[in-house]
């Protein structure tokens, strides 16, 4: 009697067992669909931005301006468009605007007065009297934005370094088009690392988490981002070989 009362006992806790595991298969889906519905905003603006880049239909410019439409009609349709909110975020564009305006400013100053002072033809000259190898120099031109981009907007570096730097990678027989992919790349390492790391701030206020932990978890593609920058240094045909194939 014992025996089978357990025997009893054992079918409904198995069978208990497997409910709970489709339960739980249940519940995971769930939580993948409603993380999918939660994330479709961004993949809207997405594909507003740099799907119409890579169909045609916008310049980069027309692209942003295309996000900023996508991204107003989103909070309309979520019912989050309040004037006030409006006004602060016609406010941050007003500076951001001034901001990098100051910068193009800045910029064009600049670059009057290194044309002024000569001071590229001097650095050309200096570099080429020192009889360093090409490819050590933009060694140390790469690991010099890559240092700058810790610490200063990414507009800013372009803005004030690509006017000194052109005339030098050009004089070591590469081309300014690969300089210009280049450079970029690794001024987009600087939007991942510490301290300013722009892009960890939005995602850590965004997703509710420390902002410790999210610089931690983009480490690997800044360490990516860096290993794409040697390969384009060491092999500059994988750059230049779509702009020369139109």
């Amino acid at each position: 009697m014992l025996h089978s009362s357990n025997h009893r006992h054992d079918v409904p806790d198995d069978c208990s067992q497997q409910e709970l595991g489709a339960g739980g298969g249940g519940h995971t889906d769930v939580r993948e669909a409603a993380a999918v519905v939660k994330a479709a905003p961004i993949i809207v603006l997405f594909l507003a931005v740099v799907g119409s880049i890579y169909l045609g239909a916008a310049t980069p410019t027309e692209a942003a301006a295309l996000g900023c439409l996508a991204a107003f009609l989103l909070v309309i349709v979520k019912g989050r468009c309040t004037l006030i909110g409006l006004g602060r975020a016609v406010i941050d564009t007003v500076k951001s605007s001034a901001m990098i305006f100051a910068f193009v400013i800045s910029a064009h100053v600049f670059g009057h007065f290194i044309t002024e002072t000569q001071v590229a033809p001097t650095i050309v000259n200096w570099i080429e009297d020192l009889a360093f190898p090409a490819l050590g120099v933009m060694l140390v031109i790469g690991l010099f934005y890559v240092v700058l981009g810790f610490f200063m907007d990414q507009i800013a570096i372009i803005a004030l370094t690509v006017p000194i730097m052109v005339p030098v990678v050009e004089a070591l027989g590469y081309s300014p088009v690969w300089f210009g992919i280049f450079v970029v790349l690794l001024a987009e390492i600087g939007l991942v690392t510490p301290p300013l790391g722009l892009n960890v701030f939005v995602v850590a206020k965004s997703a509710n988490r420390p902002v410790g932990e999210v610089f931690r978890g983009a480490l690997p593609y800044a360490v990516g981002l860096l290993v794409l920058g040697v390969i384009f240094l060491m092999w500059p045909d994988i750059v230049m070989w779509v702009p020369e194939s139109r």
